[in-house]
């Protein structure tokens, strides 16, 4: 009998100990999980708003492009100009910080490179008022990279590999 109660009496201690110890490890468990979403949901907020950004950035710099181009032979103003580099310059930070996000191990992330590099070909074709080769005449570089973009978007295990 003797031998009962001092079981009983170990259980009674050992239960509630076991217990505190599971409900802490699910827990800091719940507790990791909602951090990795928190840094999913930021990322995808901050790609979100950046590609955004780029595309009304790119936008912009199509239509000074056009300007530019039909008015660089009227004056000699160089307010154009200046403003048309601004914004070259803006999109290129955009770009460039689109571009830390992303892991360049990944297909998609390299065609949203090669579509940023043919946009800015194609906005310069039209600065320098040459016509896009004929293989090209459809092409719509924003689209594309809007396409490559959304799908790095809406691909949770992309993102969780580059957080």
């Amino acid at each position: 009998m003797n031998d009962i109660n001092w079981w009983l009496d170990v259980f009674k201690i050992l239960i509630p100990i076991v217990t505190v110890l599971l409900a802490g490890f699910f827990a800091l468990h719940r507790m990791k999980q909602n951090v990795k979403l928190e840094a999913r949901l930021k990322w995808k907020e901050e790609f979100r708003n950046r590609i955004v950004d780029f595309m009304h950035t790119e936008s912009l710099l199509n239509n000074k492009a056009i300007f530019y181009d039909l008015e660089k032979e009227h004056d000699g103003n160089h307010e154009k100009t200046d403003e048309y580099l601004e914004i070259t310059y803006k999109l290129h930070s955009i770009y460039y910080s689109i571009d830390m996000m992303l892991d360049f191990n990944d297909l998609r992330a390299e065609a949203l490179n090669e579509s940023y590099k043919s946009i800015l070909d194609d906005i310069n074709r039209q600065v320098e008022s040459k016509p896009r080769p004929t293989n090209e005449e459809d092409e719509d570089y924003l689209g594309n990279f809007y396409e490559w973009a959304k799908q790095i978007y809406n691909d949770d295990k992309y993102i969780d590999s580059v957080l």
